[in-house]
């Protein structure tokens, strides 16, 4: 493993990133904006975090500088299948930026594929492991309905 990324929600208690071994040094806090926020209580809850550590992937054309922040301005409104959804822009965002062409991605709190999804729509492999049976089916649907560009 040359690095990880831990996503968190903006209410994700930060203290257990102490775990993570002095191996991978701390690169940066990534801010995962949503344009559509939404609320739990008094919590306005519009965005997430992501914690990037261990070594920078080798630069792809036009990705030279690893930026900090993206913002997400899908806006369909639809119920997710997980009680714990991420968005596609923001993981397909941090699999990009974060990781190589062809390298294996490991999600080991899978959920319903996001990251699975979006490894395969950028060439890279997965390791997704779930807890649940249920989202385990729903990730895979939704890899195996999953259109890959064709160049003519």
């Amino acid at each position: 493993v040359k690095r990880l990324a831990i996503h968190l929600g903006c209410d994700t208690d930060p203290r257990f990133l102490s775990v993570v071994p002095f191996k991978y040094p701390f690169f940066r806090v990534c801010w995962l904006r949503y344009i559509r926020p939404h609320y739990k209580g008094r919590l306005l809850y519009n965005s997430d975090i992501a914690y990037l550590f261990g070594t920078a992937p080798k630069p792809a054309a036009g990705q030279f500088l690893i930026p900090g922040y993206m913002e997400d301005t899908s806006s369909d409104g639809k119920q997710a299948e997980h009680p714990c959804p991420r968005k596609k822009a923001h993981v397909e965002w941090l699999v990009k930026w974060w990781s190589e062409i062809g390298e294996v991605i490991l999600d080991p709190f899978l959920g319903s594929g996001t990251t699975a999804f979006c490894a395969k729509k950028l060439n890279r492999k997965c390791i997704g492991i779930e807890i649940e049976e249920k989202y385990c089916e729903i990730s895979a649907n939704r890899c195996r309905q999953m259109v890959m560009n064709l160049r003519v």
